[in-house]
């Protein structure tokens, strides 16, 4: 093993320019963080390496991507006001939810850093949720103004039995086909 690693570190050394220690690269000395910056850009210059991202970059994706993320989280606020102030009522949004569903597929593919999908419906599908949240909370208020009460019974002899089934589902998923809950993703394995 120790002749390949010679010729890899020569190998290595002729085209890059740098000699790889692999005995000093076990241990590393505690380093403070300006230490650490120094020495990265003293490697960076030495090797005339371009840093890919800059601060700036950044900084810039990291406020758009929080600004964008704190826009929708106010999402069912905006919707209450809308009812509050009459100006959209819960059948109305839930009449055009289509419209609304295709904006906000918009909204999180302009948010989303990157272009692919799966980043895209981690932003979408909580806006989308966020947005049947609100129009529940405008049917509470519109229920409040016209002083009727929230039909508890109808609403529970749905969810409760669809609860039941997704019980029962998890607990055969766990118990016959051996899948194990984990505390990290994806939060089942085999």
């Amino acid at each position: 093993m120790r002749p390949l690693l010679t010729r890899l570190e020569q190998r290595s050394e002729r085209i890059h320019g740098v000699r790889i220690n692999y005995s000093a690269s076990y241990w590393t000395p505690p380093m403070t963080p300006k230490l650490a910056f120094d020495l990265e850009s003293r490697q960076i210059e030495k090797l005339d390496l371009e840093p890919m991202v800059s601060i700036t970059e950044y900084f810039d994706l990291f406020v758009n991507v929080i600004l964008g993320v704190g826009l929708v989280f106010e999402l069912p606020v905006l919707i209450f006001f809308l009812t509050l102030l009459r100006l959209a009522s819960p059948a109305f949004l839930v009449r055009h939810s289509r419209y609304a569903i295709l904006i906000i597929f918009i909204i999180a593919a302009v948010v989303t850093p990157t272009p692919d999908v799966f980043n895209m419906m981690l932003f979408a599908v909580p806006m989308c949720l966020l947005f049947y949240v609100g129009i529940l909370a405008g049917y509470l208020l519109v229920l409040h103004r016209e002083n009727r009460r929230f039909p508890w019974r109808k609403t529970l002899t749905i969810v409760l039995p669809l609860l039941l089934l997704l019980a029962i589902v998890g607990y055969i998923a766990v118990t016959k086909h051996v899948i194990k809950l984990v505390p990290h993703w994806p939060f089942v394995t085999h």
